[in-house]
């Protein structure tokens, strides 16, 4: 087996989340495996292309797509890829309509971001700024034929090799982590990185009984990949992950940090969403809101369920206050 790991520059992409995402290319006997697509630029796309050539492959010795999740910084090129290798593409289970009707989808996001962030706290020239970056999704994301939908736990063979596939939660609706069992490789996808902390699911366009538990469910996601026991762990951002309790910990620490500054706020008064989210990231850059904004809703949330927190809604308007205060 050759492994290789691709960092392919974020800097034309919209929903720039970090400076670069990992795409990896595996060679096994029966030919190579593509994991995630990277973002749907043409830098992205001669990076991956020209790396190719410069190991002696093309695109047809491409024999499959392993796609973590559909965030665009990952799926961006799927429908490019797909067509040219003819690759079956593995997604987790649940997540086809998202690529059989992407645009429908898109539309959906784009519409409800808009009347969400209103509620949240935006104005409205602030909601129609942010919500309007959903139109790039919608110019470049197709339909993508070939889709295998894999289930929690299923295994496949490929060449000398055993893949066993968890789908889970947290991170997105549904993430695809990839361990390799004879070589004890972990591909986590955003599920678990090292240079970031606990990020749920960070489009706030979900409904919030879909949202309210998303960093739990991601604790308890990490948690079963440590269970695997791998040699190592392969990203979707950043470096190797070895001393996996250490950036756990890390983590951890870092989502306290954010949630003690919430309710150190909350002290004073009740605040929206959008209030919070300008005091804590003063220098956010619209194209960060979806995640960013994201991020601060996972941890109200999360304050909620641990009974911190109340969140109520009136005359239109959603804002949060210390439980009791």
């Amino acid at each position: 087996m050759n492994l290789w790991k691709i960092e392919v520059p974020l800097d034309e992409d919209p929903f720039k989340v970090a400076e670069n995402v990992n795409v990896f290319v595996v060679e096994y006997k029966d030919g190579l495996i593509l994991i995630d697509t990277g973002p749907d630029t043409e830098i992205a796309r001669c990076k991956i292309e020209n790396f190719l050539k410069e190991k002696g492959f093309s695109f047809s010795d491409i024999k499959k797509i392993f796609l973590t999740h559909q965030h665009s910084d990952h799926s961006g090129n799927l429908n490019l890829f797909s067509e040219i290798t003819k690759a079956d593409v593995f997604i987790p289970e649940g997540l086809e309509f998202i690529f059989e009707n992407p645009l429908k989808v898109m539309e959906k996001k784009e519409k409800k971001f808009y009347y969400d962030s209103l509620k949240e706290g935006f104005t409205e020239e602030e909601a129609k700024k942010v919500s309007s970056y959903f139109s790039y999704l919608k110019e470049r994301f197709s339909p993508v034929k070939n889709i295998v939908p894999v289930s929690n736990n299923q295994t496949i063979s490929f060449g000398e090799c055993e893949f066993k596939f968890l789908v889970l939660p947290g991170h997105s609706l549904s993430s695809l982590c990839i361990f390799d069992i004879k070589n004890k490789i972990l591909f986590s996808g955003d599920v678990f990185v090292k240079d970031g902390f606990l990020s749920g699911y960070y489009f706030s366009d979900l409904e919030r009984e879909d949202r309210e538990k998303s960093i739990f469910f991601l604790l308890s996601s990490i948690v079963r990949l440590m269970e695997l026991k791998p040699k190592k762990i392969l990203p979707g951002h950043g470096s190797e992950i070895s001393d996996f309790e250490n950036v756990y910990r890390l983590n951890l620490r870092l989502l306290n940090f954010h949630k003690n500054k919430i309710l150190k706020l909350l002290k004073e008064r009740p605040y929206s969403p959008a209030e919070l989210f300008k005091i804590l990231f003063p220098q956010f850059k619209p194209h960060q809101v979806v995640m960013t904004f994201g991020l601060v809703l996972q941890i109200i949330d999360f304050l909620e369920e641990e009974g911190k927190v109340v969140i109520k809604e009136k005359d239109g308007k959603i804002f949060c206050k210390l439980k009791g205060g």
